[in-house]
């Protein structure tokens, strides 16, 4: 399924449309989506000790194919004269030095795995809106187990997300200087809206819009959402019936 999102990625804009309209999310994220998405399903219903039991398995499990097979953990580990089995539970890692922006942008691929092949991974970038940026590579199935989460995340609190529109205000700054207030993402069916734009002279729009698409979940950053309810209280709008 991922060589046929690429293709799609490439086509034209109304085959795009077409394909996020007919094929559920689901399938399109693939297999490693819907085992994580299952097994968070499952789990939600485990009682604390068993979730602090997984959490140590797995974290052990992490710690020694970061000290065997990652350049720059297998280094920090001797430098620090610990081994794996030093560190079983999440109180343990107070022994390690926490890991900065600095630490990966200086040596990247001391963090890739003798497992993984570079070229075969992809290249995760953020923004840099906290000062500097940071690329750190992964593999495809990152992708598809965060979307697990934060759907599970979603479901939880009862909003929905990817198999209905949504609302984000985050994640998009006009290419025209505020002319284009927001955009529609038809693969994630999410309409993109400016949290840079809102004002007094737009805030009506933006609700305008709201209101005229009926979508029931708002994602967004606090800040944002905080100035967006104001103007709401300002402006007497009282008919808006999102999810935050």
């Amino acid at each position: 399924m991922a060589t046929v999102t690429k293709i799609i990625k490439k086509q034209p804009q109304f085959v795009k449309r077409v394909y996020y309209t007919i094929v559920p999310f689901r399938y399109r994220y693939g297999r490693e989506f819907r085992i994580t998405y299952n097994f968070l399903k499952k789990t939600s219903d485990w009682p604390l000790e068993q979730l602090l039991e997984y959490q140590n398995i797995q974290l052990k499990h992490l710690i020694h194919i970061c000290y065997h097979t990652v350049p720059y953990y297998r280094k920090m580990f001797e430098s620090l004269k610990l081994f794996p089995n030093d560190i079983n539970n999440v109180d343990d890692l107070k022994l390690l030095p926490i890991l900065t922006k600095d630490d990966i942008n200086s040596c990247p691929d001391d963090f890739i795995s003798f497992l993984s092949h570079k070229s075969k991974l992809c290249k995760f970038k953020t923004s840099g809106s906290t000062g500097k940026k940071l690329i750190f590579y992964g593999s495809d199935d990152v992708y598809k187990r965060e979307a697990a989460f934060v759907l599970r995340a979603f479901h939880a609190h009862g909003a929905q997300m990817y198999s209905r529109p949504s609302i984000w205000l985050r994640r998009y700054v006009p290419p025209d200087n505020g002319k284009t207030l927001w955009n529609y993402d038809y693969e994630l069916k999410r309409l993109y809206m400016s949290a840079y734009h809102i004002n007094a002279n737009t805030a009506i729009n933006y609700f305008a819009k709201i209101n005229d698409t009926g979508y029931k979940t708002l994602v967004g950053y606090p800040s944002s959402i905080f100035i967006l309810a104001c103007f709401a209280e300002d402006l007497n709008l009282i008919k808006i019936n999102l999810i935050f």
